[in-house]
């Protein structure tokens, strides 16, 4: 029905850029990437300031696997609206992708400071801090995540990753074995914990 709407919309009016981001932000979650990417190239040729088509494309990029394009885009968002917290977020995740880990910090503190609820920019800047040595930050921010999101599988088990860095393997097996119950299909959580109890039984 959403999408007989928006297309009646385009009818109506073809050079209304909003109809063509809502249909593409339809298209986008009924997995329908290129034709999501059409609708939002459309709506940034009708309004070249639209912030939240230059984000989604940068996603539908994302997901296809494009880094280049959908770093380009987020930026640009970023560039209209300097208080997106989501395309901060966004670019932070890309620029995780590409190993640039002060610059994940960075957007991810951004994305924090502009909400400061933002779980899953605790989660990347704790990845970032993790890779970069900083354990102890980087807990921080994985119990900030956790303590947002008590659901949140892949906080804990990267967290326990961190434990395991600074060598508190009790920790490490506590925050693997919470990772495996909430998320029984977590195969880094598994591997992760496989790793840990040889360990155990080596030292045993």
């Amino acid at each position: 029905k959403a999408l007989i709407y928006t297309d009646n919309a385009i009818q109506l009016n073809p050079n209304y850029a909003e109809s063509y981001f809502v249909r593409g932000y339809i298209w986008s979650e009924k997995g329908y990437k290129d034709k999501a990417l059409a609708d939002y190239d459309k709506t940034i040729l009708l309004n070249p300031k639209h912030d939240a088509a230059y984000n989604n494309r940068g996603t539908i990029w994302n997901k296809k696997g494009d880094l280049d394009k959908a770093f380009s885009d987020y930026s640009k968002a970023i560039q209209l609206n300097t208080n997106y917290a989501t395309a901060y977020f966004n670019r932070g995740s890309v620029l995780l992708e590409k190993k640039r880990y002060d610059q994940v910090i960075n957007d991810a503190t951004r994305a924090i400071q502009l909400n400061p609820n933002y779980t899953k920019a605790y989660k990347i800047r704790g990845d970032a801090l993790s890779i970069t040595g900083d354990q102890d930050k980087a807990i921080e921010d994985y119990s900030k995540a956790i303590g947002l999101n008590p659901d949140y599988a892949d906080a804990y088990n990267n967290r326990g990753m961190a434990w395991l860095k600074i060598n508190n393997k009790e920790k490490a097996r506590a925050d693997y074995d919470k990772a495996i119950q909430l998320n029984p299909k977590h195969p880094n959580a598994y591997n992760n914990r496989k790793k840990l109890l040889d360990q155990f039984r080596g030292n045993g």
